[in-house]
């Protein structure tokens, strides 16, 4: 099953490419060919991608999310999963040719990362940590896209600010459109990581006989999760809007790259990745 699941994620990022392309090319011009042809793409690098993840599953015996080739599979399959969606609704190229664009790079580097698998230990082999993985993981993919957004916010805003007008401005949603899906992203991606959280907390108390260790890792997702519960509070409480809302959820996915790319790979102890 190994060789199936190499196979499917190497056509899996071919399409991904594809994709890509015809978003980026969609920009300058306004044809049904490329954006069916973006659609199409999208959708089977995603079946492909979920297939290759399957047959992955099945020639271990069981999920597994412990090294960086798998977390970061399993995130670029949420966030095309994510994307998705809005490309369904919305079909907006410029979101596309960005998320699209960070995809085809992860993918990229999934083909040149080691992705031997090797059996676990029996302490990582839980039901509830697969869960605690995912879950954490699918509230990073809410908070890339919620990212993206307010990034485009940030854009939208800077032209009516400044008056210099670009045709990036008519490809790009509404500014009360992005500013409501990068608020609506990033409560889903808190929500999915307060009950990341908690079910790392249980597990961490059947597997360590503590529910918290304020380990280097535990204590920056902690405060991903505060920085995000301030935004949720300042704009749902205190009712702010606009930028000073949007830079919030910026510097929490900073925090959550540093997270992922520091201190997982260079200082986590329980959490680092296995090789």
């Amino acid at each position: 099953m190994l060789v199936w699941s190499e196979i499917l994620l190497r056509l899996g990022a071919g399409f991904l490419w594809l994709a890509f392309v015809s978003n980026i090319y969609q920009l300058g011009r306004k044809s049904i060919q490329l954006r069916r042809m973006g659609v199409f793409s999208s959708r089977c690098g995603w079946v492909l991608l979920t297939l290759s993840l399957m047959a992955r599953g099945i020639a271990l015996g069981h999920l597994t999310f412990h090294t960086l080739f798998d977390t970061i599979f399993l995130f670029s399959w949420i966030t095309l999963t994510i994307y998705i969606y809005f490309e369904w609704r919305h079909g907006w190229p410029v979101l596309g040719a960005v998320v699209l664009g960070m995809l085809a790079i992860t993918s990229f580097i999934l083909l040149l990362l080691p992705r031997g698998i090797q059996p676990l230990l029996p302490i990582l082999q839980s039901r509830v940590l697969v869960l605690h993985i995912a879950l954490n993981f699918t509230a990073y993919g809410a908070f890339a896209l919620s990212f993206i957004f307010g990034l485009m916010y940030l854009g939208q805003e800077l032209q009516l600010k400044k008056k210099r007008i670009t045709a990036l401005y008519y490809l790009l949603p509404g500014l009360e459109t992005l500013e409501n899906l990068t608020d609506i992203l990033a409560r889903i991606g808190f929500t999915l990581l307060t009950l990341g959280i908690a079910l790392g907390s249980i597990y961490a108390k059947f597997a360590w006989s503590s529910f918290w260790d304020w380990n280097v890792k535990e204590t920056w997702t902690l405060l991903i999760w505060i920085i995000y519960a301030i935004f949720i509070y300042l704009r749902h409480v205190k009712a702010w809007r606009g930028k000073r809302s949007v830079v919030w959820v910026l510097i929490g996915f900073a925090a959550v790259i540093i997270n992922y790319f520091g201190i997982s790979l260079k200082l986590a102890t329980e959490h680092r990745f296995l090789r």
